[in-house]
């Protein structure tokens, strides 16, 4: 009986040191768990305009991997931990160097303020006249995060700010623009309404691995990315999400 629980032990013993081997050798792809970037369709089906993006950037890429939706500041963490991380991110003026810029994606996304349409015309310059929603923690540009002038109300979620936009309680929502707009048609709320949208950042889109990741799978990462762009495979994930009106509004560049 000593035997055989002895080598019970041992074998699991093995075991944990096997698993645990494979997985600080994993890699992890982690997409940002926001609409329409990356959410969960059903208990066992994941989509979203960055997850659809990623999942063809990681095939073919000889490497245990896995593929997960995280918060952001999640996302974030991962990125600055030893654990073998890639994403895609937007280059923002709050952007942390931190990482190696594999491949860009030549898709920019824009951040700033999306307003009612009205008679006078909205710009910067009479933006403090209004009442702007904005989803706690967003950070916009240094310019309107730090324009003390501007009437500023932090609901929880985008959600929420388009509930408040919904019901007249604010005159603007400050934040994503992609993500404004594709929340806003969820809503019923017709993409007429609105103005178009006063951009205070542009970010551009790149696929980055921190440093724990090995350098033949970033280039083979690359590689993936170039072939992609020139099948222009990004470009149609980006149709599936947004119509012809509502990349109006948006000015996204590819």
């Amino acid at each position: 009986m000593k035997s055989i629980t002895l080598k019970l032990t041992l074998s699991a013993l093995l075991l944990n040191v096997h698993l645990a081997f494979a997985q600080d050798s994993e890699l992890t792809f982690a997409t940002m768990e926001q609409l329409p970037y990356g959410f969960t369709k059903s208990p066992h089906k994941k989509s979203g305009m960055l997850y659809e993006m990623l999942e063809l950037i990681r095939q073919g890429v000889e490497v245990n991997a896995e593929h997960q939706l995280l918060p952001v500041k999640r996302l974030t963490n991962y990125l600055h931990s030893n654990k073998p991380t890639c994403s895609l991110i937007v280059n923002t003026y709050d952007y942390i160097e931190k990482f190696t810029l594999v491949a860009p994606i030549n898709i920019y996304l824009n951040a700033g303020v999306v307003v009612k349409k009205t008679t006078n015309d909205i710009s910067r310059k009479n933006l403090s006249s209004l009442t702007i929603a904005v989803p706690l923690g967003l950070k916009i540009s240094k310019e309107f995060d730090q324009n003390p002038s501007l009437k500023k109300i932090y609901p929880p979620r985008y959600k929420n700010a388009l509930e408040m936009f919904k019901h007249n309680t604010v005159d603007g929502i400050a934040g994503a623009i992609p993500t404004i707009l594709y929340l806003a048609k969820q809503k019923d709320i017709q993409l007429s309404s609105f103005a178009k949208p006063i951009v205070y950042s542009t970010g551009k889109l790149y696929l980055v691995c921190n440093n724990n990741v090995d350098e033949k799978i970033k280039k083979q990462l690359a590689e993936n990315v170039k072939q992609l762009k020139q099948q222009r495979a990004f470009k149609k994930i980006t149709e599936k999400y947004f119509d012809d009106s509502a990349k109006n509004l948006w000015a996204m560049r590819r």
